[in-house]
């Protein structure tokens, strides 16, 4: 039988609060594996990995309704490779996104830098 750990265990391990994984069960992105006799929450080392693959989806700017909708997808997919196959293209379209804010951003930031070199000149 797999190791279960209660829910403070769980945030440790995850980096995460234990109200965040709470408020994940609501969203239905996880769930745990199965209650103790007095009635707590424990979960297996897949809720974990759920977790993680979670907060790595944050980390590349996914809201939490695309996660919501990727978890969704990822349990009803019968193989990894199904589940690659559907979240490559929304990968690239979220790297494209993010290659155009990068561009955006790095506009603004000449611009600034030209305006402050104009202001510099007349301040002179």
């Amino acid at each position: 039988m797999s190791k279960t750990m209660k829910i403070g265990e769980l945030a440790e391990k995850a980096g995460v609060t234990p109200r965040t994984i709470r408020y994940y069960e609501e969203l239905n992105l996880i769930k745990p594996s199965k209650y103790s006799e007095k009635g707590f929450r424990l979960y297996s080392e897949s809720t974990l990995d759920r977790l993680n693959f979670i907060k790595d989806l944050k980390d590349l700017e996914f809201t939490l309704d695309e996660i919501k909708a990727l978890i969704f997808t990822l349990d009803s997919c019968k193989t990894g490779k199904e589940f690659a196959s559907i979240l490559m293209p929304i990968l690239r379209e979220k790297q494209a996104k993010t290659i155009n804010k990068i561009n955006t951003y790095s506009k603004i930031k000449d611009d600034m830098l030209e305006y402050y070199n104009a202001m510099k000149t007349t301040i002179k």
